[in-house]
C-alpha cells in the first residue's frame, strides 16, 4: 500500500475492504484507506484460507 499523505499519531485510519473474488479458499480484496473524509491510500489484498488443528 502506498499512502498519498503521511498518517500521523492521533489520526483515525479507516480501512474499507470489499471482496473481489473467492476461489478455492483464495480471497482477493480491494481496499481503501481514509482519514476522516480524505482518501489517503488504496490497495489490493490477496490471502488464503488455511485450516489448523487446535488441541
Amino acid at each position: 500500500m502506498r499512502l498519498r499523505r503521511p498518517v500521523v499519531p492521533g489520526d483515525q485510519l479507516m480501512l474499507k475492504a470489499t471482496i473481489i473474488t473467492n476461489r478455492r479458499g483464495v480471497y482477493r480484496f480491494s481496499a481503501i484507506a481514509s482519514v476522516g473524509d480524505e482518501l489517503v491510500g488504496t490497495m489490493n489484498i490477496l490471502c488464503a484460507e488455511r485450516k489448523i488443528d487446535v488441541e
